[in-house]
């Protein structure tokens, strides 16, 4: 009932096309079925992100009814290596067999499909075998995304440092600015202070709030995970044209800080997305590792 609500207080704004992922894995979703007959009933273009692991029993025999594949604009795969070791290291085995053969038949049938991979310690040496993997499957985009610090990555060292991430972006900008990749697209990597999904985009979660970007939900602020200041409100109380208002009118605040701090984000390893999470307060947890690489020179500017 509160996705017909979202859904409907959507389609009276005039917005058409909706994107579905989460916290989780969506296919997991128990009434899956229903909620694209809500998106399909209310003329609804929409793309679904999936981990690939259960394309084939769950998702493509959905895909398959007329009605929903016309209104089913991209499905997103999320990619962890370019070999089965390494991505099945970090989903599950069995994962990357699956996901191959599930963006296979994307290709087969016509689906347009893109892929996603956040870099790691362990794929940071396989991006470019990646990215001739999904262009010889038929991807429409591939984006190779900007690692974000949390406890268990720092722990378990799977996220490189700044500099180094620093040093791989740059290198996957080359290939982009020489056209050696169509299909690469960049994200969470910027230093443009007007480039972000702010500006274009927001989220609703699965409790109906709206976030200001849905890169800041379910991210930990300092002491737990309770919605922060990125929450603008619950469309279950609040009118969704009042909550995009409320959206722009929040934009110059965020422009304001990141302007206070340009020089130092220009000069800087970390991506605008990074300064942004310290900004919202969600990287306060980054005191106790104050060894960190990650913490370093971020923290000074922190403002819970």
């Amino acid at each position: 009932s509160l996705f017909e609500h979202i859904v409907d207080e959507l389609r009276g704004a005039g917005f058409r096309y909706v994107g579905i992922a989460g916290a989780g894995e969506a296919t997991l979703h128990p009434r899956l079925e229903d909620i694209f007959r809500v998106l399909v009933r209310n003329n609804m273009e929409f793309e679904i992100l999936t981990n690939g692991y259960l394309f084939k029993e769950r998702l493509l025999p959905l895909l398959k009814a007329p009605s929903l594949r016309k209104r089913v604009k991209a499905v997103g795969f999320s990619l962890d290596g370019a070999r089965e070791e390494t991505h099945d290291s970090i989903r599950e085995a069995g994962s990357f067999l699956r996901i191959v053969e599930a963006m296979g038949l994307c290709k087969l049938l016509e689906i347009p499909f893109y892929v996603k991979t956040v870099v790691t310690n362990r794929n940071k040496g396989e991006l470019r075998e990646l990215l001739l993997l999904t262009s010889g499957l038929g991807a429409m985009a591939h984006m190779v995304i900007s690692p974000m610090p949390t406890r268990r990555m720092l722990q378990e060292k799977e996220i490189p440092s700044p500099k180094e991430v620093q040093k791989i972006f740059r290198r996957l900008l080359y290939w982009k600015s020489k056209g050696v990749f169509p299909i690469l697209r960049l994200e969470a990597w910027s230093k443009d202070l007007f480039a972000c999904n702010a500006f274009r985009k927001f989220g609703i979660d699965e409790q109906g709030n709206y976030l200001f970007c849905s890169n800041l939900g379910n991210v930990e602020t300092y002491g737990g995970f309770s919605p922060g200041k990125e929450c603008l409100g619950s469309l279950e109380d609040t009118g969704l044209e009042d909550l995009v208002v409320k959206h722009f009118n929040f934009l110059p605040e965020i422009l304001e800080w990141r302007l206070e701090r340009r020089e130092e984000i220009k000069e800087s390893p970390f991506s605008l997305c990074y300064w942004c999470f310290c900004q919202f307060g969600k990287m306060g947890w980054l005191r106790e590792w104050t060894d960190s690489p990650w913490s370093k020179g971020v923290l000074s500017t922190y403002t819970a």
